[in-house]
């Protein structure tokens, strides 16, 4: 439930760099967006297992508007190259790419959190009751592994988090590239 205040701003960011793209065309937009992504996740790398309000909307919020606000943009970088008759195909290619590029970071992410899971988790013996162990005892051990497991997972997501963090920061470098053809009054935004 923490991301929904996440992905609950991601269509406010969306709606806001679209009306933002009209002044001053895609390129401020999306690096707006890209360093807003990664300041969110960046920060949200350094919560504790006690994080709480304001810090965990803030930066889930930060980071869902960062990831809206790129939305538009890209979809007119891609309408913007192609002919009238091909923009519904460049549209639809763009959510392809942007559905394929989640599916296939998430696959990497998961693959590389199972290692990480099992590297971060390998001297953690499993707190089975041993005969002749008091109860005293057994519930030690299980707080030890409890607290080993928490710990795992809390550096696990830190880790997952910067990663993405940084990825969001190496994005901004393309998108310093971006142009958008001046049509239309010089909007930005490619004519009909």
């Amino acid at each position: 439930l923490w991301l929904l205040r996440m992905t609950a701003v991601i269509p406010i960011g969306a709606v806001a760099g679209g009306l933002l793209l009209g002044k001053g065309g895609a390129r401020p937009v999306v690096v707006i967006g890209l360093a807003l992504v990664a300041v969110g996740l960046l920060l949200a790398s350094n919560w504790g297992l006690d994080v709480g309000e304001p810090e965990l909307t803030l930066h889930l919020a930060l980071a869902g508007f960062g990831f809206g606000l790129v939305i538009a943009p890209i979809l007119v970088q891609a309408l913007s190259v192609v002919v009238t008759d091909y923009r519904a195909t460049a549209a639809s290619l763009v959510v392809v790419a942007r559905m394929l590029g989640m599916t296939l970071g998430l696959a990497a992410l998961s693959a590389w959190g199972v290692e990480q899971f099992h590297v971060l988790t390998a001297g953690l013996e499993l707190p089975l009751p041993q005969p002749g162990e008091d109860s005293q005892a057994l519930q030690a051990r299980l707080v030890e592994y409890q607290a080993g497991l928490n710990s795992a997972v809390l550096s696990l997501f830190h880790n997952f988090l910067r990663v993405a963090g940084g990825v969001a920061l190496v994005a901004i470098l393309p998108a310093l590239a971006l142009r958008v053809r001046r049509e239309e009054g010089g909007t930005g935004i490619p004519a009909a």
